[in-house]
């Protein structure tokens, strides 16, 4: 019985200590996998131009905007490489035509004219010159509002004309020719188009749809649509999750992961969202009044800047963010972000 008596006296302490090492551990495990907070970091303005733009758009050094004269839109170019006082190259009238918006995609500025489709601009030699005009000229209801490219197909957002696929062909005298292969009407103005993962998103704004399809064979073929979304501003894709600009509803971040089955995992609602522009692993969202906001890819803050109120027009070229209000005010400015903060 003594002995007996010794063995279960000796074992209370050890299994004592066995469980608070035991909690101890877990309460290890615990803070090492809960995240740390961290205050986001401030995104300085380093320069600015004087004037007030309606669309911008940039590449490496380059940096294009569009103005309004009187009678004529104005498409004005900057070499930033060059000293920032004197860096204007040239500009580019718009005489009766409307500039809905500019876009850069590879060696090509594209100026989205509405209902004149989109005007291709060659920047790789010295002298950027026109080569090709995007257009369905047997639509009348036609308005280019966006487009993208791959290396033989653009897809472009066409309004009420749906969403169309164009086969592009390169001619001997270096001038694009564009054939219509397919096209396909949806429920509402076809306003934006995201490409990624063989998939194509077009977004209908005024019946606040996103539809996903894939292009086999010179056809469309519909996978699925997403529906009770906002009037989505822009879309951008980063892996498998699509960042939503929904203007004052917010930011939205669907999974596509399933292109079967999209579906919102998160609708921030802090702020704003009327532009979108990917950096690494961050989105950059124009958030009107708050300036500028950066988020990882869960949709949390990593960095602002308020000096950019209001931002509704961004676009990125080799370390700056360039930040436009699109004319709300009357005398503004395009503000140039520092972004090596969040290389």
């Amino acid at each position: 019985m003594l002995i007996k008596e010794e063995k279960k006296f000796s074992e209370g302490p050890m299994i004592r200590n066995i469980l608070i090492m035991t909690i101890l551990f877990n309460l290890l495990l615990i803070s090492c996998s809960s995240p740390v907070e961290t205050e986001p970091v401030n995104l300085n303005v380093v320069d600015s131009i004087t004037g007030t733009c309606s669309s911008i758009a940039a590449k490496d050094s380059l940096l294009f905007a569009t103005f309004d004269g009187l009678s004529k839109q104005v498409v004005e170019a900057w070499d930033l490489s060059a000293d920032p006082s004197n860096s204007k190259i040239g500009h580019l009238t718009r005489e009766g035509y409307l500039v809905r918006d500019l876009k850069i995609i590879d060696q090509y500025l594209i100026i989205m004219e509405g209902s004149d489709g989109g005007l291709f601009v060659d920047l790789s030699g010295e002298n950027f010159r026109a080569v090709g005009r995007l257009i369905d000229s047997n639509d009348s209801n036609f308005f280019a509002f966006d487009l993208e490219i791959t290396d033989n197909f653009v897809f472009c957002a066409a309004g009420k004309a749906g969403l169309q696929a164009y086969y592009r062909q390169d001619s001997d005298n270096d001038y694009l020719k564009f054939s219509l292969l397919d096209k396909v009407g949806l429920s509402g103005t076809v306003s934006s188009v995201e490409m990624g993962n063989n998939i194509i998103f077009a977004a209908c704004w005024d019946s606040k749809e996103l539809f996903l399809f894939r292009f086999n064979d010179s056809n469309f073929e519909k996978l699925s649509q997403l529906e009770d979304l906002p009037a989505i501003a822009d879309m951008v894709l980063v892996d498998s999750m699509l960042f939503v600009a929904g203007e004052s509803e917010g930011l939205y971040l669907v999974d596509v992961s399933n292109p079967h089955e999209p579906e919102v995992v998160k609708n921030i609602i802090d702020f704003p969202a009327y532009d979108l522009v990917g950096f690494g692993d961050f989105i950059l969202v124009a958030a009107d009044v708050q300036g500028v906001i950066a988020v990882d890819r869960e949709g949390q803050v990593v960095a602002t800047c308020s000096e950019t109120s209001p931002a509704e027009r961004l676009a990125r070229g080799d370390s700056l963010l360039f930040v436009a209000h699109a004319g709300r005010i009357p005398r503004g400015f395009i503000w140039f972000v520092d972004l090596s903060p969040i290389y």
